[in-house]
């Protein structure tokens, strides 16, 4: 009987790279330690030696030390060529100097301007939305290069949850719903009571909406991998009930946007408002859209996607950079429109 050798196996060879990867980093932080410790004892005992050769010196070697130590330390003040009488100025060269004119050929540099105060609670809200964007990013990169690893080594594992066709829309989805997303909902809670000048109308509400699009990506990610999904196309994965979360969390903060641009101490909606707020409500028409069974049949279905493909890109993605865009950009394109 023939026997099989395990490490010929790429599913083991990459298990043994993954271990030993941290082992060795940890080995090399050992190492780089151990060898500062035996530096600062090594300096340790050159500074005893000195000590010692300095208790031996005698009073008149001391005496020659301190002078070279006083000859180091002198510095001028700067003031030893200047005269105590008054300068005669018959051409008034220095009384009639008031102002030292600009070098015209080197640009003046500006000064910076100040950060704008933001509400301490906002900050923690944006702060969040942002922590939960990476946290799904790393989340997806992740997946997907386990995924990458599957081309290499297709027998990675056996386990169901774990296999090509379910992992890859969970690392689509999550890019595109968990970091993607939240990134811009994040910086939406910046630039809307910025523009608007005036806080935001609910801290809470925005919270909620925080919540729900994380439990809806959660769930979604944890319904793919069961091997429970729409059955749909690219990004439409989801099951209905867990893009109705999404949509709720977008739902409640579209309103929470539309009672602080409606407090705005302005006359003026600016350009970033009115692109960030038509992004959310397209989205909500295109998840109706894609997610109502009427038309889910046959080639309906596919006219369905397409739509859904080019509307979430261009209607969700385009139309709220643009409103980010429009803010962070200099303030010259932040123009009101009337």
């Amino acid at each position: 009987m023939e026997s099989k050798n395990i490490f010929s196996e790429s599913g083991i060879i990459i298990t043994i790279i993954l271990i030993a990867i941290p082992v060795i980093v940890a080995s090399i932080i050992v190492i780089i330690r151990a060898y500062a410790v035996l530096q600062n004892y090594l300096k340790k005992k050159e500074l005893e030696k000195f000590n010692e050769y300095l208790k031996g010196l005698s009073p008149e070697e001391v005496k020659k030390l301190e002078q070279r130590k006083t000859e180091l330390e002198f510095a001028l003040a700067n003031n030893e060529l200047a005269g105590k009488t008054t300068p005669i100025d018959s051409k008034g060269l220095i009384d009639n100097v008031g102002s030292a004119e600009e070098l015209r050929f080197i640009e003046k540099k500006k000064k910076s301007q100040p950060r704008p105060y933001i509400e301490p609670n906002l900050t923690k809200l944006i702060l969040w939305y942002l922590g939960c964007a990476i946290f799904w990013l790393l989340f997806g990169t992740t997946v997907g290069e386990y995924l990458g690893i599957k081309f290499i080594a297709p027998d990675v594992d056996h386990c169901s949850w774990l296999s090509f066709g379910r992992l890859r829309p969970v690392h689509t989805n999550a890019v595109f719903w968990g970091w993607a997303s939240l990134a811009m909902m994040g910086l939406a809670y910046y630039v809307i009571p910025r523009v608007s000048n005036v806080p935001i109308a609910s801290i809470k509400t925005g919270y909620r909406s925080l919540i729900l699009i994380n439990a809806s990506v959660i769930l979604g990610s944890l319904f793919l991998m069961a091997g429970i999904n729409n059955g749909g196309g690219e990004y439409r994965e989801y099951i209905w009930p867990v893009m109705a979360l999404f949509g709720i969390g977008i739902i409640i903060s579209l309103s929470n946007f539309f009672k602080t641009i409606a407090k705005r101490t302005t006359k003026e909606i600016y350009v970033s408002n009115w692109y960030i707020i038509s992004a959310m409500m397209f989205l909500l028409v295109i998840a109706v859209v894609a997610y109502w069974p009427s038309w889910q049949t046959g080639l309906g279905e596919t006219i369905v996607q397409g739509y859904y493909m080019h509307q979430g890109v261009g209607m969700w993605f385009m139309l709220f950079n643009l409103g980010l865009m429009y803010y962070f950009l200099p303030q010259q394109l932040n123009k009101p429109i009337y």
